[in-house]
């Protein structure tokens, strides 16, 4: 019987392979096939002469390109700097403005919500728990492009007109997924505290809110 096993087609080496494509052996290489490597092989034998001909050509062609056009460098770096106050006061800092808004609103708007994810109120448990999931599952893409065209760019009170510029909507835009991940980080802070430091808070008769203040105090605060 194992003489038998020793001549299955496709799985012994000294036996005739078959036209099975499921019998027949794997073939495999880890880091490609031989002929994927030619390029590498040809890189690493060649000369130090060659690697410096090809690195000098690569260089020398944006400066032909450069010859062809019709700007020079005095011209290329005139127009950067014209654009530099652009890039750097309206580019950058209005990321930096959208980051930190975008984290402050996010965070504050999480821990009202992961708080109420831990509510005793049923109905505050069960929405809380909706918007959360809605929210962390949902693509930041999406949510963005929904609030930046559903929102309006003005609210009128009155007689009076609010303009809502593009960088706020887009602040609360990125703000709920935040809002939902920070919301599931306050659920687990909170249930992972141990058992006795609950029975503990109600053995000295606290209340609710003077519970958490004192989990908070004692877990953060101390730690």
């Amino acid at each position: 019987m194992f003489g038998y096993l020793n001549h299955i087609p496709g799985i012994s080496s000294n036996s005739q392979q078959s036209d099975l494509p499921v019998l027949l052996p794997y073939q495999g290489y880890s880091a490609g096939k031989p002929e994927d490597l030619r390029f590498s092989r040809w890189l690493a034998s060649s000369s130090p002469w060659v690697l410096l001909v090809i690195f000098l050509l690569i260089s020398f062609y944006p400066l032909a390109v450069l010859a062809q056009s019709k700007y020079t460098l005095i011209q290329a770096f005139a127009t950067l700097w014209r654009w530099l106050p652009f890039v750097v006061g309206s580019g950058f800092v209005m990321n930096l403005l959208i980051s930190f808004f975008t984290m402050l609103f996010g965070t504050v708007a999480g821990v009202f919500l992961g708080l109420g994810q831990i509510s005793v109120v049923a109905p505050v448990r069960k929405f809380s728990w909706f918007i959360t999931q809605l929210f962390r599952n949902s693509p930041w893409l999406v949510l963005l492009f929904i609030v930046m065209l559903t929102f309006p760019f003005e609210i009128e009170i009155g007689e009076h007109i609010i303009s809502i510029p593009d960088w706020m909507k887009a602040v609360f835009g990125l703000s709920l997924p935040i809002m939902a991940n920070i919301s599931e980080v306050v659920r687990g802070a909170v249930q992972s505290v141990p058992t006795g430091q609950w029975e503990a808070s109600e053995s000295l008769a606290f209340s609710r809110v003077k519970r958490f203040g004192k989990l908070f105090c004692r877990n953060v605060l101390s730690a």
